[in-house]
């Protein structure tokens, strides 16, 4: 599956979650058998307003670039233009397309933000944006995130893996390395080299002589 294959498959599984999540009355919480409810974007907003009151802006406005995001830690860290590295949360990012659920930073990618100080003295980026408050753009790999596109998608690859492994094509086959083994072990032995196997013929039965 390539790269490109992936983005599509992720945007469009992406707006059947969205498109779901919209029908959808907002004290249903998420479809039976999916998990655990899931907040909506008004009850997200909320909770992030109380969150930021418990964080002291030391810094407004900082600029830098992704160092380095874990799509399923939901976490990362923003390199600033000084050096300095930041921690940040997917709850702390502000500005996306995608649904706060579905939110991801992409490796390398400037963003702004502000530096917030915790209460057990510790400091993360929170209010991410793209420069100038503009959307993040994000990993196109976020629909990871989500369990059944996640068991699909390893499933695809390990087949696509096993494929490679035993290739059809018959031209292919000769390059494989299997099959080069094969052919070695199938090869004639030189006449020199050949064993000479003694043919037996029929076994002639011998009478006994009767005892006088």
């Amino acid at each position: 599956m390539t790269d490109k294959k992936v983005v599509d498959l992720t945007t469009s599984m992406a707006e059947v979650t969205v498109s779901k999540d919209e029908g959808r009355p907002k004290d249903q919480g998420r479809p039976r058998g999916s998990g655990r409810s899931r907040m909506t974007e008004e009850e997200f907003a909320v909770k992030q307003e109380e969150k930021l009151k418990k964080i002291e802006i030391v810094d407004a406005k900082v600029t830098g670039k992704v160092k380095h995001y874990n799509i399923m830690g939901h976490y990362g860290f923003i390199e600033t233009e000084d050096g300095q590295d930041v921690f940040v949360h997917q709850t702390s990012i502000k500005s996306s397309k995608m649904p706060f659920y579905l939110r991801t930073l992409a490796d390398n990618e400037p963003v702004q933000f502000d530096v917030g100080k915790t209460a057990d003295n510790t400091f993360e980026a929170i209010n991410v944006t793209g420069p100038d408050g503009a959307d993040v753009i994000g990993s196109p790999y976020y629909m990871l995130q989500i369990r059944s596109f996640r068991l699909a998608y390893y499933a695809a690859k390990e087949a696509r893996d096993k494929r490679r492994q035993s290739p059809k094509d018959p031209a292919e086959a000769e390059k494989h390395p299997r099959a080069r083994r094969g052919e070695a072990q199938k090869e004639p032995k030189a006449e020199g080299d050949a064993q000479k196997t003694r043919t037996r013929g029929p076994r002639r039965r011998r009478d006994r002589k009767e005892a006088v």
